[in-house]
């Protein structure tokens, strides 16, 4: 097995492991390290980690309940630490960045392109 060396910058390693982010999930080292870890299946480029829904056994999986499964921690506990994580400027999220308007060519109330750009991120149908 090859073996990656994974470089956390040292402002990230403080405010995952303050007491500010223990009290927003006492989970969140764990959350951070499992996304750094994720498959290399997962990863698009070396920055960029894709999750997306699936079908399993004839049923649709969302995007959502996969990472909920790729960080084995409660839906509540992954919430928690990625809007945290967004909101500290950690991780980025496309659909935040999108419902906000921030998607270049992309206006925040058009439900439609908003429709297609789920679409071609996910490869299916909002």
């Amino acid at each position: 097995m090859t073996q990656q060396r994974i470089g956390i910058r040292r402002d990230i390693l403080e405010l995952i492991t303050s007491e500010e982010a223990y009290k927003v999930t006492p989970l969140m080292t764990t959350i951070y390290c499992r996304l750094l870890v994720a498959p290399p299946e997962r990863w698009e480029s070396s920055e960029a980690l894709r999750v997306k829904g699936s079908m399993r056994e004839e049923v649709w999986t969302a995007a959502w309940v996969e990472l909920v499964n790729l960080l084995r921690v409660a839906a509540w506990d992954a919430r928690n630490a990625i809007e945290r994580l967004q909101e500290k400027k950690v991780i980025d999220k496309s659909l935040h960045m999108m419902r906000k308007g921030q998607v270049k060519r992309l206006d925040g109330r058009d439900a439609v392109g908003q429709a297609r750009f789920v679409e071609s991120l996910f490869g299916v149908a909002a």
